[in-house]
């Protein structure tokens, strides 16, 4: 705990310490302390609760764009449900305002895309961002990337996990350097809403706001240093969940016929084929007993070669026998394009239909709200998320099996 002035000075006297001249250096140098400045009960910006929240707030010291409480009535317990939503037209202004931020913007209006077609160097360089409608017309627009996710509050495996779950919207600008748009200061909070309002009210009316200013957006644009700058969504991410919630895809995935949102892949069509090949075509007899030995986790009786050379005394070296493992799996021996894609005219066919078909069309049981805008549409609009089904999904546990697997089957290198 802090001593006060006259608190130290006594205990400075209890201890022997000449006071005539302690005493004046202690009163100088705690009356210069930035602390007590801030602080002091007269003349200090922090004295009290109120001005503390006049400087925090202060739009001029610190950008705050204030949230926006929105309400969206009662609910089957009456009670009067809210959220908050932070007006994306204000954000993108005051986020502008930062130097850095506008000269990577101004950067970005001169990047042309790399048309070569075996390379992706940004977003920029994909077909869905080339065929996007406002960027390509207008090279000075703004590009939204949205994220949205559910964050839990409590244990995810507790009794409180869904009571405390709270859907969190957050934005950043495509406009920005790549290794610019993960950083945290840029990420800007658009909308916090408790997941079982939006379950209960639907993401219609809690995105009504949220839509209104980005159709302003397209269509009027924001004003940024006397300059009027239209801007659009070019990609939002999520998990898988997230994405079909989005997208009006269906939200169940182990016993819906269609499951995919980016084909027409119907689950028995799937299963059959899964189950009449394997990666590599069909396997004799002889060689599906010897795959069903072995424990793809690792977890059998024979010792594992490495899956590479190793300095460290390995006794496994690469020989002329191995095989690159490019040529293993040649492209014949894949069925291309089994499934048709989506496209946004096969979508757009389908939320046709929901008319008669309420329950759902090829996995379609809505139509997003984000296909309300006027150049965005969720059907090439919401790529894979590369922490959730990578990072934390395929490569963190689906990869080394596989890997596992097949360097038991086959001697290879990775050239």
């Amino acid at each position: 705990m802090a001593l006060t002035t006259s608190e130290l000075l006594a205990k400075l006297e209890a201890g022997g310490v000449n006071m005539d001249v302690a005493k004046p250096i202690i009163e100088e140098t705690l009356s210069e302390s930035i602390l007590n400045r801030l602080h002091c009960p007269t003349t200090g910006p922090m004295r009290s609760y109120y001005m503390r929240r006049q400087h925090y707030t202060n739009k001029k010291i610190f950008n705050v764009v204030s949230p926006v409480q929105k309400s969206l009535g009662l609910n089957q317990d009456y009670i009067n449900c809210k959220y908050h939503y932070v007006p994306i037209k204000e954000s993108i202004k005051w986020l502008m305002e930062d130097n850095s931020v506008y000269e990577q913007y101004l950067a970005s209006r001169q990047r042309r895309p790399v048309l070569q077609s075996d390379l992706l160097t940004d977003i920029h360089d994909g077909s869905s961002f080339m065929g996007h409608s406002l960027f390509m017309e207008d090279p000075t627009a703004l590009q939204i990337i949205l994220y949205y996710d559910d964050v839990s509050l409590a244990k995810a495996l507790g009794p409180a996990n869904s009571t405390f779950k709270i859907s969190h919207w957050a934005f950043t600008l495509g406009n920005l350097k790549p290794w610019h748009r993960t950083k945290v200061d840029p990420i800007q909070l658009v909308m916090l809403c408790r997941e079982q309002v939006v379950s209960y009210f639907g993401l219609e009316r809690v995105l009504k706001p949220l839509i209104e200013d980005l159709k302003s957006l397209e269509e009027d644009g924001v004003e940024i240093r006397g300059e009027k700058v239209k801007a659009s969504i070019a990609l939002i991410l999520g998990d898988n969940l997230a994405a079909h919630t989005i997208g009006g895809f269906v939200e169940s995935f182990s016993q819906t016929e269609h499951f995919c949102r980016y084909c027409e892949e119907s689950r028995s069509d799937w299963l059959a084929r899964w189950y009449s090949e394997d990666i590599n075509g069909n396997l004799s007899e002889s060689e599906e007993d010897d795959s069903s030995d072995s424990d793809v986790s690792g977890n059998d009786d024979v010792d594992d070669p490495p899956l590479d050379d190793d300095e460290n005394g390995s006794d496994y070296s690469s020989s002329d026998d191995d095989i690159p493992l490019a040529q293993l799996f040649p492209q014949t021996s894949f069925k291309k394009n089994v499934a048709p894609l989506r496209t946004k005219e096969s979508y757009n066919k389908c939320v046709r239909q929901l008319e008669t078909n309420p329950k759902g069309v090829k996995g379609v049981v809505g139509n997003s709200e984000f296909n309300k805008l006027k150049h965005y549409h969720c059907v090439g609009g919401m790529p894979g998320c590369l922490a959730h089904d990578y990072l934390e999904g395929v490569i963190a546990y689906d990869l080394i099996l596989i890997l596992k697997g097949l360097r038991k089957k086959f001697k290879f290198t990775w050239e």
